[in-house]
């Protein structure tokens, strides 16, 4: 009977768990069990790092970095319905696909609520004021230099816009945005009917 690791669903034979015999045998005799391949461990170990440092949130300009040209960014946009329960998965993405931004939109911080962070990235974060849900929040990479433009929140669309350095001349503006479905053109379009 092989091991499920309970990280990534990978099936592994006994003999390569790691285990002695009579762990897999307790594992497997038990029904419900909770076992980490080596790959998931360093993933989590990498995971957990980050609750032991702090890292400076709503910068309004980065640190200079010593890179010179980028081509492109890697961007994740990802609507989280709240974030705080899923932080795990998104640092769990970021270190997978080595991502330059994050931007999340229905973040539903409140205004006294901690900001989540991540390892490697400095929070842009915008909280909907005087009502619960919404809110951004984006992560840029700590090596690249970028700069806060401005947030703003018209008609309940919220937008968060900062820009980031590609080269010496040339900066690329990204905009994090959240319409609700309550405020969008299709909503207004059907109620007209």
């Amino acid at each position: 009977t092989p091991i499920v690791c309970s990280g990534c669903s990978d099936a592994f034979h006994a003999i390569h768990t790691g285990l002695l015999r009579s762990e897999c045998e307790a594992l497997i005799a038990n029904g419900t069990y909770e076992w980490l391949c080596s790959k998931c461990v360093s993933i989590e170990k990498a995971l957990h790092a980050d609750v032991e440092v702090a890292h400076p949130e709503g910068k309004e300009i980065s640190e200079p970095t010593t890179s010179t040209t980028r081509d492109g960014l890697r961007i994740l946009q990802w609507n989280a319905d709240g974030l705080n329960p899923k932080i795990h998965e998104l640092r769990k993405r970021a270190l997978e696909l080595d991502l330059d931004a994050i931007l999340v939109q229905e973040s539903n911080f409140r205004e006294n609520s901690k900001t989540p962070y991540i390892t490697g990235y400095t929070s842009i974060r915008v909280d909907r004021k005087g009502k619960t849900g919404g809110g951004l929040i984006s992560y840029v990479k700590n090596s690249l230099r970028h700069e806060k433009i401005k947030d703003e929140c018209k008609d309940g669309t919220e937008t968060s816009t900062f820009s980031v350095k590609m080269s010496r001349n040339k900066w690329l503006k990204v905009t994090n945005a959240y319409c609700p479905p309550s405020t969008s053109l299709a909503f207004a379009n059907q109620n007209l009917r």
